[in-house]
């Protein structure tokens, strides 16, 4: 087995083995086993992530610029720490929801917590030093095989927009019925999940 060929099924493994924990991890029966099943769904997704970035799908890469600062900074350390954090603030909103999503009164203040947490370390890590200038910083181009995947997803999603549209009946459908449910919760004074639409049981 080649090495390309190991890391396709490394990406397949750990796909498979995170989708598992996910969908294991909102079934009931298996909320004891909750910790084993977070585990195995980490796992998923660092395999899946380190497969990926050995795949190269895409047109070579200029050279890598050289680091903006010293490894092991001060504003490193800050922005990982702050990254850290902003992870934590959502595993626990992701705990409390996954077992009951109509649980979400007091997860709004964690949520928009990490997500302050997130964007405050990753302006630390991205920030450039004083004597580096702006215009250093190329945007890697377009590979060949990611317009190829661009213009496959584009023309798919068109292709579905419009197959048999004359034969779609007439009625009221689930993005439509989950919107005015959620409408009427806010009208009748009722408090709606701030996290998504359509949880309702429509």
């Amino acid at each position: 087995m080649t090495e390309r060929q190991q890391v396709r099924w490394l990406l397949v493994a750990g796909l498979s083995l995170g989708g598992l924990g996910l969908f294991l991890l909102r079934a009931p029966q298996f909320h004891p086993l909750r910790i084993h099943l977070w585990v195995g769904f980490l796992w998923g997704a660092v395999a899946a992530g380190q497969a990926l970035t050995g795949l190269d799908i895409s047109a070579p890469r200029p050279p890598r610029l050289p680091d903006r600062w010293p490894s092991g900074g001060v504003r490193t350390r800050i922005g990982v720490i702050l990254i850290v954090l902003a992870l934590v603030a959502s595993f626990v909103v992701v705990e409390r929801l996954l077992p009951d999503y109509r649980a979400w009164r007091g997860t709004p203040l964690a949520w928009f917590t990490s997500i302050l947490l997130l964007l405050l370390g990753a302006a630390a890590l991205q920030r450039l030093p004083p004597d580096q200038p702006f215009e250093t910083r190329h945007p890697p181009k377009l590979g060949r095989g990611e317009a190829v995947l661009v213009a496959g997803i584009f023309l798919l999603a068109m292709l579905l927009r419009v197959y048999r549209l004359d034969s779609i009946p007439p009625g009221i459908f689930v993005d439509e019925t989950n919107a005015a449910t959620d409408a009427l919760y806010l009208l009748e004074g009722r408090a709606a999940s701030p996290f998504a639409t359509g949880w309702y049981e429509t």
